[in-house]
């Protein structure tokens, strides 16, 4: 909407009655003509809210309403949809080397210059970050810096400024309008595909946004001027297909990149877009690995196995070279200065704790052997890799007994219970199959029939019809999960009973950080004989690869089970506690022995799901002693 749109409502809004195209122009300085071309324009943006008469203009109040309510949405009100504005703008403008000027971005969010001066304040702390600078010459801001440092904060503000929603290419064709995204996915794509090469979504959109800020900068005549310290290796089939990828985009857009902007480019693509292989293909990692790699690898193999009885993926080739090949490319975007962004990041650390814990030992190992830091999304992607190996193996291995009652009908109860037999195989015990319900009561956890059990526990049983359609298939699903949930919460409860002291139990203490409340509750462990001396340094370590909050509640630990004996250290309190950038009500200090390792994976993600509702968060905090946070606990774990 322009401004002389707004301006024109606005004035029709505060009369309900028709006003002459004389009235308006004289009120909006403007010819009668541009009044109709205004009304024109509203007209069609808006779906027809301005009436016209012989007697002049007028707005019906509904449409008034209307538009308020869509004027306000459309501009920023608040000072954190102001600042998200001003850094869209102050980007746009940069990418293309073009100072802003704060009094467009006043008038449009019809805020004060000085208004849009404290919010330029905040956004500018952003950009130090990068250890780049706002100034301001007048009304003029620009940014300054080098090339390099420019294009990495680009990269990632705009990531930023996307996160709540997933960066697509409508995204990035709105912060980069000069550079046709859509072309250039048709390149990256024709040319993968040419090179029997491929791209996942993700790879996608990180390529994309990439490219796309170099060939708009390079277009502006802003180039590196220093090289990157990695140079880009690849074997023939990465070479056609960078080859063909540069002459494309030097041609299609009218550019040329000399040495250091080619190497930036070949980076780019070699540490995202992978080979294409048949699914049973592999290649055996030490062929494609360089000596030191290799030996990284095995040694993540080895901490798979040792900390989390991953001890069968050594032998799986196709695990090994997928994982393999991943670890080659993370290492050459770390060594870079590139980061692979994942959007579900937030989604699998909440979602699969466990796994992402995983995932930041291999960062860890990572880091120790290459000083080199890993980002929340790259972690995510180990998590990935690793997440349904790890998911299957902590799963309860233990079949659910099950009883099965089909009155035999011709051979209908017989292809009935090879159906079910052969659906949960990997589920179900099937110890015995009656026609008739038995006289004595079952012990068995499931009960499986096509006619009414008499004196059957609901959780306990499920009727199914005698041709078991995917409703019956279903129902049977939803019951093992409950069963399986029943066994969990039972498990829990007693690990919890074996690992809750009353004496490492705190009420309402005051704690101004993480590292305080952390340094606190280990010293007192370690003074205990609970754990080893350097268990504060290592539950920090801990903290610092990433956030142990989830919600309300906070649940820190060292990397390794390294205690001495198991026990919880629990903190509880009303007035939340600040946790980096979130704030808690809820600690739990986790002390494991390494004889308890399993204990860990058993409470770990259950504790974390059960605090997802911030209710229980609350009501926890609120117990006036031990003994009543144990109950509630017990009683929440057996609910669950």
């Amino acid at each position: 909407m322009k401004k002389q749109h707004n301006e024109l409502i606005k004035i029709l809004a505060e009369d309900k009655e028709w006003q002459t195209g004389r009235t308006l122009a004289m009120n909006l300085n403007v010819s009668e003509r541009s009044v109709k071309n205004y009304i024109a324009e509203i007209n069609q943006l808006l779906h027809d809210p301005i009436e016209s008469s012989k007697r002049g203009y007028r707005m019906q109040m509904e449409d008034i309403k209307a538009f308020v309510r869509q004027d306000e949405a459309a501009i920023p009100q608040s000072p954190g949809e102001r600042q998200v504005y001003l850094m869209e703008w102050i980007i746009t403008g940069a990418i293309r080397e073009e100072e802003i000027d704060l009094f467009d971005v006043s008038e449009k969010l019809c805020v004060s210059l000085e208004t849009t001066k404290k919010d330029l304040a905040v956004v500018k702390k952003s950009f130090e970050t990068y250890r780049l600078e706002l100034q301001t010459h007048g009304s003029a801001v620009g940014i300054y810096g080098t090339e390099r440092k420019k294009r990495k904060a680009f990269r990632e503000l705009i990531y930023q400024l996307f996160r709540e929603n997933e960066l697509e290419m409508s995204s990035i064709q709105k912060m980069i309008p000069q550079i046709d995204i859509v072309h250039l996915r048709g390149i990256l794509m024709d040319e993968s595909e040419k090179n029997s090469c491929y791209l996942n979504e993700y790879a996608l959109m990180d390529i994309l946004l990439d490219i796309a800020i170099s060939m708009a900068r390079i277009q502006n005549h802003c180039v590196l001027e220093d090289k990157n310290e990695v140079t880009a290796e690849y074997r023939e089939d990465r070479y056609r297909l960078f080859t063909s990828i540069l002459e494309r985009i030097e041609s299609d857009y009218a550019i040329h990149l000399d040495e250091i902007e080619e190497n930036e480019l070949k980076l780019m693509i070699m540490s995202l877009i992978r080979r294409r292989r048949p699914a049973e293909q592999t290649e055996n990692p030490k062929e494609f690995l360089d000596e030191r790699t290799y030996l990284l690898f095995v040694r993540i193999l080895e901490y798979l196995k040792d900390e989390f009885d991953l001890d069968e993926l050594m032998e799986d080739e196709i695990f090994c070279y997928k994982f393999a090949g991943h670890l080659k490319n993370l290492l050459m975007r770390l060594r870079s200065g590139y980061s692979a962004k994942n959007m579900l990041t937030e989604s699998i650390r909440e979602s699969c704790p466990l796994t992402f814990e995983c995932a930041i030992g291999i960062a860890d190992i990572i880091e120790q052997e290459y000083g080199l830091q890993m980002d929340m999304s790259e972690t995510a992607y180990l998590a990935l890799h690793i997440g349904d190996r790890l998911e299957s193996r902590l799963e309860e291995k233990e079949k659910i007994s099950c009883l099965v009652i089909f009155p035999q009908y011709y051979h209908v109860a017989n292809r009935l219970l090879e159906k079910i037999e052969k659906e949960f195989k990997d589920e179900l015990s099937i110890s015995c199959a009656y026609e008739t319900q038995p006289e004595e009561k079952p012990e068995a956890e499931l009960i499986i029939s096509t006619v009414p059990i008499r004196g059957a526990d609901k959780g306990q049983f499920v009727l199914i019809s005698p041709f078991c359609n995917q409703k019956d298939i279903l129902a049977i699903k939803e019951h093992i999960q409950k069963i399986k949930g029943m066994r969990s919460n039972r498990k829990l409860q007693g690990r919890l009973k074996h690992v809750l002291n009353q004496k490492y139990f705190v009420k309402n203490p005051t704690f101004g950080s993480a590292e305080e409340a952390i340094t606190y509750m280990t010293k007192w462990l370690i003074e205990d004989g609970m754990a080893a001396e350097d268990f504060t340094e290592k539950v920090l370590d801990r903290e610092k690869q990433a956030s142990t909050a989830f919600g309300k509640i906070a649940l820190p630990h060292s990397l390794k089970m390294m205690g001495k004996s198991t026990g919880i250290f629990v903190i509880i309190s009303e007035k939340p506690i600040p946790w980096h950038t979130q704030y808690v009500n809820v600690v739990l200090l986790l002390c494991i022995s390494e004889r308890d390792r399993m204990l860990f994976y058993d409470i770990f993600d259950n504790l974390i799901s059960l605090f997802v509702e911030e209710k229980y968060v609350q009501e926890i905090a609120k117990c006036k002693d031990y003994k009543e946070f144990e109950n509630l606990m017990l009683e929440y774990v057996g609910g669950k």
